[in-house]
């Protein structure tokens, strides 16, 4: 049973578990707020409004990178994937539903 704890706690130290969490974020988003790269719908799911730009492209990236077939956990770098990694953190809890209800992250 995943818990907030437990998903910050795996978000800290595991660069696959940014990359696919960011996923299953960016999959919450409406088809809507995909087109849009932003959040149009208060529905407290998915990327909130201030987080929506940038964690959105930042998805778009790490999709790309699954195409081109980049390794796991090497598609988002340095300074890049730890602003990632600290805005994930907020979502621990939307992250934790995910999990307990089995979603995985697209590949």
């Amino acid at each position: 049973m995943w818990t907030k704890d437990s998903i910050r706690a795996k978000l800290a130290s595991d660069n696959v578990m940014v990359e696919r969490s960011l996923l299953v974020l960016y999959n919450l988003q409406t088809t809507h707020e995909r087109v849009v790269v932003g959040t149009t719908d208060r529905n407290n799911i998915g990327f909130n409004s201030p987080d929506a730009k940038f964690l959105s492209r930042a998805a778009v990236w790490v999709q790309k990178g699954i195409t081109k077939q980049i390794p796991e956990g090497q598609r988002l770098s340095g300074e890049y994937r730890d602003r990632i990694r600290s805005r994930l953190l907020k979502y621990a809890g939307q992250l934790a539903i995910q999990a307990n209800a089995g979603t995985k992250a697209p590949r």
